[in-house]
């Protein structure tokens, strides 16, 4: 399953967590939704806008899990009338929106200090209508995820009849839907993306199409082993975890394209392809090995760190890698074995020549390379 809630950036025992939600336990446990009102027109304090933040407050009331809203609309004024205080909303629904009554709302808003600043900006040309939410926090994802859909189909109304109006989003309920939905985009657009990106670029430096299946098989293998045990060992996805699966297919690629650049350079130089392979992990074992257990190592350090995902995304990107390295010291040379893989005689020295003398000139000039 899949948290994108601030507290999973924490761990129990921090201190200032704990202090926080000694408060929250103290006073009152809130989060809240802001919906930001901006018009084209940068005037708020018109008859349309005015009546716009009526609806809308009226309709945060609706909002899953509201317990409060504030708003320009819904602000208790107090003012004195001769011997009697007269308390009423600010933009009271029985006031005609006259000029007059406009300009008296705009002048108690701009000089308010609770309203200044808060609710409406300075210029007047911003206002918001701020929703207190109260989760029951039995599932807080679902819980989350429940309000924003709510909001976004009311606002998605709102924009279809106030055009001319932009409507933005903001507060804790906003920011953790935010990291839910970017981590959950990104995990559902990069991965294609980077498995696209790695079939056609093994396509061509491999040119064989078997060696790219086998490849691909590690692969997928490697991510779905690292992102299976994770699940099996009760582990949750975050905005960090997430990217996992991009960082271990990188790694697996690495491990793969070693295994079988060596073995068809040996099969181009004559050699059986059961004894190219055969050498080619005979050369590559130890270099493999090395670089895995090394880069696993420093993945395992982020166990020092304090946040808890963090941690995971450690532990989760160090096992991956050594899935990655068995796999493709098991697994592909099989694969290998069984599929029909063959290559071609190259028909000239001319593309070997060149790499050779790139290396040599990276070689000779590396100091101006890398000043």
């Amino acid at each position: 399953y899949f948290r994108g809630d601030y507290n999973i950036f924490f761990d129990g025992s921090n201190k200032q967590l704990l202090a926080f939600d000694e408060i929250q336990t103290t006073f009152a446990k809130t989060d809240n939704l802001a919906i930001v009102i901006a018009p084209d027109s940068r005037e708020v304090f018109t008859p349309e806008i005015l009546k716009l933040i009526q609806n809308l407050t009226v309709d945060s009331w609706q909002v899953p899990y509201s317990s409060r809203v504030d708003s320009l609309a819904n602000y208790q004024h107090t003012e004195a009338v001769e011997d009697d205080l007269l308390v009423e909303d600010l933009l009271y629904e029985e006031h005609e929106l006259t000029p007059e009554r406009i300009a008296k709302v705009k002048n108690i808003a701009l000089t308010e200090p609770v309203l200044k600043n808060a609710l409406i900006s300075a210029k007047g040309d911003v206002t918001v209508v701020n929703i207190t939410v109260q989760l029951p926090e039995v599932d807080k994802t679902a819980e989350v995820q429940e309000v924003m859909a709510h909001i976004n189909q009311m606002l998605a109304q709102y924009q279809q009849n106030y055009p001319n109006v932009e409507f933005h989003k903001a507060g804790i309920i906003a920011m953790n839907y935010a990291f839910m939905t970017a981590a959950q985009e990104d995990s559902a657009t990069l991965v294609p993306t980077m498995l696209l990106v790695i079939l056609v670029f093994l396509t061509i430096m491999l040119r064989s199409f078997l060696s790219v299946v086998a490849t691909l098989i590690v692969i997928i293998g490697s991510v779905i082993a690292t992102m299976g045990l994770s699940g099996w060992a009760g582990m949750f996805l975050s905005t960090a975890t997430v990217n996992v699966p991009t960082l271990v297919m990188t790694l697996a690629v690495a491990d793969c394209v070693h295994v079988i650049a060596t073995m068809r350079q040996s099969m181009q130089n004559g050699f059986s392809k059961a004894h190219s392979i055969e050498r080619s992990i005979s050369l590559n074992f130890m270099p493999i090995l090395i670089t895995s257990v090394t880069t696993a190592i420093g993945f395992l350090m982020m166990n020092m760190s304090d946040s808890p995902v963090l941690r995971d995304f450690g532990n989760l990107s160090a096992l991956g890698v050594m899935i990655a390295c068995f796999l493709s010291v098991t697994l592909l040379p099989a694969l290998l074995t069984l599929l029909p893989v063959s290559v071609k005689q190259p028909a000239s020295q001319s593309g070997t020549d060149f790499m050779d003398k790139l290396g040599d000139f990276v070689v000779l000039r590396r100091n101006v390379l890398l000043p």
